[in-house]
């Protein structure tokens, strides 16, 4: 059996395409695919990164992930990495798929260094006779404004204006040369999370060519994660900070008063102008990873004058792309 691993990465319309695997697992198994999550719960199955903590000795450093992965020690990810490799063992030898499916965008995100991406990558192959990877890329500007949205959904506070003193822009050039060494170039697929790069400019449609996938008839997932308009951040914002000061953030209590509150603020604020850099800011955003951008166009897009296009127009059709799941 082959295997087809999507990692990601983060708000790229991972989400989507999560939903779109559960949605049609059924579907999907008549055409040869198989799609199954250890744990069902988990739609980011955050399991297989129990394969790269038990060889790397590391973890999430975000103790909100630990709890969600049911890995908070080191026994934790040693027992996670034994049931996975009795789990998969078993479901592989009942399906009679030709390709294994995973979407983990935190292997994009959280296993950065060369070791981690050795370690998940012999653990696969040692599983599944050809492992393909494929992740889509997404200009910093938008991604970093995305990015803070959910950061106000996990219950942070801090301004925009703070965040982005704080955030750094993720080096395409040497995240995708690091995977592509590691499991061979031809294994490594680069997509751009834009809609002229898309195919039909459709991310379910992209996807399904790359992984073979046929997409007609087949059940298309409701948008999520839409990026946050001004006012419904400043709501979401002061939400936060104010239950912050009550109860401990990572609290069950916390996050049962933040979702309540934060699902009322998306369905009444999240209209209006969009939460955007200035001009100003998306310079000095863009200009450090200026050169990695164009080392990545050179290998992998080279029909393309630019890797991204970050003209205002093009900001805004980002930002409509993630917001309507790429339909």
């Amino acid at each position: 059996m082959r295997a087809i691993v999507h990692i990601g990465m983060p708000k790229t319309g991972s989400s989507s395409i999560q939903d779109f695997l559960h949605l049609n697992a059924d579907a999907l198994a008549d055409q040869g695919f198989c799609y199954r999550r250890f744990d069902p719960a988990d739609i980011c199955q955050r399991e297989y990164l129990s394969v790269v903590f038990q060889a790397t000795g590391r973890n999430f450093d975000d103790p909100v992930q630990m709890v969600a992965s049911k890995m908070r020690t080191p026994d934790d990810v040693t027992r996670r990495a034994a049931d996975l490799d009795r789990w998969i063992a078993t479901q592989i030898a009942e399906s009679n798929a030709d390709v294994w499916v995973i979407s983990n965008e935190f292997l994009s995100s959280v296993i950065m260094r060369l070791d981690g991406q050795a370690a998940v990558h012999e653990w696969l192959s040692a599983r599944f006779s050809d492992v393909r990877y494929v992740i889509y890329l997404r200009s910093q500007d938008t991604w970093t404004v995305s990015m803070y949205s959910q950061r106000l959904r996990d219950g942070f506070d801090d301004s925009f204006a703070d965040y982005l003193a704080q955030t750094k822009p993720r080096n395409y050039a040497k995240l995708s040369r690091h995977w592509a060494r590691t499991v061979g170039a031809k294994n490594f697929e680069v997509r751009l999370f834009d809609r002229a790069a898309l195919k039909d400019g459709d991310l379910i449609a992209d996807f399904s060519a790359v992984a073979g996938i046929n997409p007609n008839g087949l059940a298309r997932p409701p948008s999520i994660n839409q990026s946050y308009t001004r006012r419904c951040a400043r709501a979401v914002r002061a939400l936060n900070a104010v239950v912050g000061r009550v109860v401990p953030r990572h609290s069950a209590l916390s996050r049962a008063i933040r979702k309540t509150g934060r699902t009322l603020a998306e369905a009444t604020l999240n209209t209006g102008p969009a939460l955007t850099l200035s001009p100003e800011q998306r310079a000095t955003l863009l200009a450090p990873v200026a050169k990695s951008n164009e080392a990545v166009r050179k290998r992998w897009f080279s029909d393309r004058p630019t890797l991204f296009d970050t003209t205002p127009t093009q900001h805004a059709q980002a930002g409509n792309l993630a917001s309507s799941a790429l339909r």
